[in-house]
């Protein structure tokens, strides 16, 4: 078992402050992991498979002109 730490999730650029985790923690269904004494910690699967269920860039719905492309090729 894994543990990362805020500064873990920083350095694998996947967040850079501690307001925008909370919003993710709050809108998105990101882990809100464990606190071990006054630390929080979050298990890596957990944020692994939150990652991975993230929609990529290639994943989201063409619009405007992209759209427009696209249903005349």
């Amino acid at each position: 078992m894994r543990l990362l730490f805020f500064r873990d999730l920083c350095e694998h650029k996947l967040v850079q402050n501690w307001t925008t985790l909370n919003r993710w923690i709050e809108e998105k269904g990101f882990p809100p992991g464990h606190m071990l004494g006054r630390r929080r910690a979050w298990l890596a699967r957990e944020v692994e498979a939150w990652v991975e269920s993230q929609p990529t860039e290639n994943s989201a719905p063409l619009k405007g002109a992209a759209k427009r492309a696209s249903e005349v090729a």
